[in-house]
This record gives structure tokens, sequence and C-alpha cells, in this order.
């Protein structure tokens, strides 16, 4: 059960969000979690800040910007598994 800081944080940032579970993991509580039908982790402080969250995605989902710098960077990619992880605004892309 989440601590009551990140317990309202959480429902004001991903309102809607299913099948929630929360452990402390390295001083931070992680939320597992389905939000509009991705998995999604957050990680919130024990204030209850929102310090980052990640959701897979699939290639189609990538901002054509991102889809054009791996066709230009990689011959023939296969990418197996995409996360997005929101405090960078990076996306990762795992082979």
């Amino acid at each position: 059960m989440l601590i009551p800081g990140p317990k309202k944080q959480f429902n004001k940032y991903f309102a809607g969000a299913v099948n929630a579970k929360s452990s402390e993991e390295a001083g931070f509580i992680k939320v597992t979690f389905t939000w509009a039908e991705h998995r999604t982790i957050a990680y919130f402080n024990l204030n209850g800040e929102l310090a980052g969250s990640i959701r897979n995605l699939f290639v189609n989902q990538l901002p054509l910007s991102v889809t054009r710098s791996v066709q230009q960077n990689f011959k023939n990619p296969i990418v197996v598994e995409i996360r997005e992880i929101s405090n960078e605004g990076r996306y990762l892309l795992c082979p």
C-alpha cells in the first residue's frame, strides 16, 4: 500500500491506472501498474514527489524523429523492447 504522499501524487499523475502494486526499493516507492493499456512503473521519493516513470512502447508509437534516427544509425535494426523514461525525455531501445 502506498504511503499518503506518494498515493496522492500517484492518483494525480496516473488517474485511471489499474492493477497498481507498490513496494519500497532503494529509498523510493516503486509502483507497477497499467495505464492507458501500457505496463508502467513510477518511482516516488518518500516525500511523495514523482521521481520518474517508465513505460514500454511499441515501435509504431515512437516519435518520427526517433524512428528516423534509429533508421539512420542502424542497418536493419531489430528492436525487441522500447522503454520511455519520462524524467529524462529519452527512449531506451533494447536489442
